[in-house]
């Protein structure tokens, strides 16, 4: 079969290119697997590979290309490189994630399918608990408790390609062998052993009526998409014949990032002319935790190439080395790290080479405490910039979202603009500040949001005068909006009331408007009484825009689309961990705070890396609720020391973000034990004394802000300023740091209230000291009911009278309320 570099020289771009890079380009049929390392120009290979493609052959059509990667913006970005790059004919290749790609697969076929992420199969699965038989795992208290772990572990089965036939089978199977030797086994692991049994059968009938409720209402799950498209293209033979003809050359990205199931997916597409490219670095494996293969690189060579394990690999693979990112001091620092990782006989260790200039050594800081950590870094962070840096081209990795707190204050403190990438825009104060409207209009009875509320400008209320309102609400046992509406004079504060009357009268009228109108037709007029256009700044509005952009998304899977439908299912939503972003929430110069899982791909000038220290980064392994067999495991079981190896490949990811410098951070750890990954750098004598400074400074004490009772922070203001006082832009943060009334005296803490403290101070402040109690809790509700059984039936013994169960029971129902309960099923239960 003739070579494509045969028939056609690769045309010069502009662009210069190694000889790795070039062959990777004119590769002509078949497979080639390409090891790109970090920074070596994997994405160019992709784009010009393309590019060669189509002018090496004018029969050949933009749409007979496939690419497919992992996330919507790798494969946006990709797409316009193409197109810059080829023109016309580059816009019809087809670039996308595989779940995208497998959604408009499956909905060719079904058009009616809607297809649902993880947090809406977790609603799914909330709002039909009792389909799921569920016994050991069923919490009555928080009946969602563990739906996020059979989400996960239902996914985690169709990453192996395992339906719920297949694990009902496999059940059944523990089972029957359990029997059959049950006479031989002794009583502890008898015991042991039905245990197990009794949680893979309690997992297969969740996993069979998941799969059920799925078909039933036409849905399908984020998880199931590769493998509702593979086993649409395994039945329909003409559907993959079609396809086959059609994309005759297939690309892939972050290769090593794929699945079981994606690699079966690759099968079905590339059929026998296996012309399929895949790109990826083994060293950046950092998915394996959610289902990535173990071994998907040696798996390629199999079954793409025909491969055997002790053959030479390669004419089959290229390696991409040359890293044009980094400065030498880096690539040599994160080589010395990856190299402790072990090395496969099949695929010997990269060595990158450098492209750029020798640089600064990398900076590792040791810091007393993580509040001097974020002091130092805001600290860096300015000087850096007063020398001619843009904040932009600063990035602060973590390895937990928890390690970012300190330094999201201290950069507040110091007015240092930043952004968090891929924050929910659910945790913004002007969506805050919409939502608490909108739960208003839907509940009035909701007194968090109702605070929030009012403690808009607008409304001309002070902490104090909030604080009053709950607390007569309180002993009169109502609603702080039911106050709202009380006549002239029998409010403390009577200047309020007319700005008040306001406020009413537009939630009243709203609220007329529920049985007629959507949801987000509700939050378009609520937009425009808000005055958000004229009043909040462009980026802020950003957030209020893909707020009703996902109630948009949400319409398809709602039954009445309204308010107090999308308020319930909000709730669901948070409890199941759900997050709402924006694609690109970056404002033009600010700071950039995100996760190293978030950095992948991304490149900056300057990097801060954030606690690196032992049960931080590397993240202390925590076992699953629900692990998935190895013996189902189409691979085998992975290699020992798993975990650790892959934080490392994590932290090599980390360190390979930066381009000119970058300051690794660690706080002093206990009896002076120095961090595993630090210790992986400073092992190698040559890199310790020539690519590494270690800094220990010396912080002079912490200043303590003075603020005024009622100045109101410039840091955190969304609003430039207007005429009349703000409906939004609420005050409640600042007023639960300014306003603090003294407790009451003799001071009687309950049990709860000291749990609450404990759990959070902010919630205790707001509910024992303000008066804004959240509305009763199922267990709450249920142990008082207990308690009034109990003291009556109590009360009667000591009469002497005994009363009979069934008078006992009688009680019991008497006093039953179904406050606090979520649903029928948990007060059923």
């Amino acid at each position: 079969m003739a070579m494509l570099f045969d028939m056609e020289p690769l045309e010069e771009s502009g662009l210069k290119l190694n000889e790795a890079q070039r062959r990777a380009i004119t590769h002509g049929e078949g497979p080639l697997l390409v090891i790109a390392g970090a920074g070596t120009g994997k994405t160019r290979v992709i784009t010009e590979r393309i590019r060669h493609l189509l002018q090496s052959d004018e029969n050949l059509s933009g749409e007979n290309i496939l690419g497919l990667t992992f996330t919507k913006k790798a494969a946006g970005e990709m797409k316009a490189r193409v197109v810059k790059a080829t023109s016309e004919r580059g816009k019809a290749v087809t670039l996308a994630t595989f779940h995208s790609f497998c959604e408009t697969l499956l909905a060719e076929a079904d058009p009616q399918r809607v297809m649902l992420d993880e947090f809406d199969h977790w609603i799914l699965l909330r709002r039909n608990l009792r389909r799921l038989h569920l016994e050991k795992y069923r919490r009555l208290a928080d009946p969602g408790q563990f739906l996020n772990d059979f989400v996960e572990f239902f996914s985690r089965c169709q990453d192996e390609l395992v339906s719920a036939e297949d694990y009902q089978r496999y059940a059944a199977g523990l089972a029957a062998r359990m029997e059959a030797e049950r006479e031989t086994l002794d009583e502890d692991t008898l015991v042991e052993r039905l245990e197990t049994v009794a949680l893979q059968q309690e997992l297969a009938r969740a996993y069979r009526a998941s799969e059920e409720l799925l078909r039933e209402k036409n849905r399908v799950s984020f998880g199931s998409l590769i493998t509702g498209a593979v086993g649409l293209l395994e039945r329909d033979a003409q559907l993959r014949g079609a396809l086959q003809k059609k994309y005759r050359y297939i690309l892939v990205d972050e290769f090593q990032d794929t699945n079981i199931a994606q690699l079966r997916l690759l099968e079905l597409l590339a059929g026998p002319a296996r012309n399929i490219l895949a790109v990826g670095d083994n060293d950046q494996a950092i998915y394996r935790f959610r289902g990535a293969s173990f071994a998907s690189f040696k798996l390629f060579l199999e079954r793409f190439a025909g491969w055997k394990e002790g053959q030479d690999s390669t004419p089959f693979r290229v390696a991409l080395t040359e890293n044009y990112r980094s400065t030498p001091n880096i690539l040599r620092v994160a080589m010395q790290v990856i190299g402790q990782n072990a090395v496969s006989a099949d695929f010997p260790k990269k060595i990158l080479s450098p492209n750029e200039p020798p640089g600064e050594k990398i900076r590792i800081v040791e810091l007393a405490t993580p509040e001097e950590e974020a002091r130092w870094v805001a600290s860096e962070l300015e000087r850096i910039h007063g020398a001619g840096r843009r904040w932009k081209d600063f990035a602060v990795l973590y390895r937990q979202h928890a390690h970012r707190d300190h330094l999201v204050e201290e950069l507040s403190r110091r007015k240092i603009p930043f952004v968090i990438t891929r924050l929910s825009i659910l945790e913004h104060p002007l969506v805050r500040d919409a939502l608490a409207y909108l739960r208003l209009i839907a509940a009035p009875y909701d007194d968090i949001a109702c605070a929030r509320v009012l403690a808009a400008p607008a409304w001309q209320l002070r902490a104090q005068d909030l604080v009053r309102l709950a607390e007569k609400a309180r002993k009169e046992k109502k609603v702080i909006y039911d106050l709202l509406q009380l006549p002239q004079g029998q409010l403390a504060f009577d200047h309020s009331q007319a700005a008040l009357g306001q406020l009413v009268e537009f939630v009243s009228s709203q609220k007329k408007t529920l049985k007629r109108c959507t949801a987000r037709e509700i939050l378009g007029v609520l937009t425009d009484w808000l005055e958000i256009r004229q009043r909040a700044k462009e980026h802020d509005r950003k957030y209020v825009k893909r707020l009703a952009e996902f109630m948009k998304e949400w319409e398809p899977k709602s039954e009445t689309r309204g308010l107090a439908e999308f308020i319930e299912y909000l709730d669901y939503y948070a409890q199941a961990g759900g997050v709402v972003s924006l694609e690109d929430d970056a404002p033009p110069d600010a700071v950039q705070l995100m996760t190293v899982h978030a950095a992948k791909g991304l490149e900056f000038p300057q990097v801060f890396l954030l606690r690196v220290n032992n049960r931080a980064f590397p993240a202390t392994e925590r076992p699953r609720v629900f692990e998935f067999p190895v013996e189902l495991m189409k691979e085998g079981a992975p290699a020992e020391q798993f975990h650790i190896q892959e934080e490392r490949r994590l932290f090599y990811v980390a360190l390979t973000r930066a381009e000119e410098r970058l300051t690794i951070t660690t706080v002093t750890e206990k009896k002076g034990k120095v961090p595993v990954f630090i210790e992986d750098i400073l092992m190698e004598p040559a890199i310790k004394r020539l690519d590494v400074r270690q800094m220990m400074p010396k912080l002079p004490p912490a200043e303590v802000e003075q603020r005024a009772p009622d100045e109101h922070r410039e840091d955190v203001q969304l609003f430039p300023a207007a005429a009349e006082p703000a409906k939004i832009f609420s005050r409640i943060a600042d007023w639960a740091e300014e306003f603090h009334p003294p407790s009451p005296e003799p001071l009687t803490l309950s049990p709860s209230a000291l749990s609450g403290y404990r759990t959070c101070p902010q919630r205790y402040l707001f509910g024992y000291l303000w008066s804004l109690r959240e509305g009763p809790k199922a267990a709450m509700t249920f142990g008082a009911v207990m308690h009034t059984t109990i003291k009556r039936f109590v009360d009667q013994l000591r009469k002497g009278v005994k009363l009979s169960f069934d008078e006992v029971q009688g009680i019991f129902e008497t006093e039953w309320n179904s406050k606090g309960f979520e649903d029928q099923y948990q007060e059923e239960e």
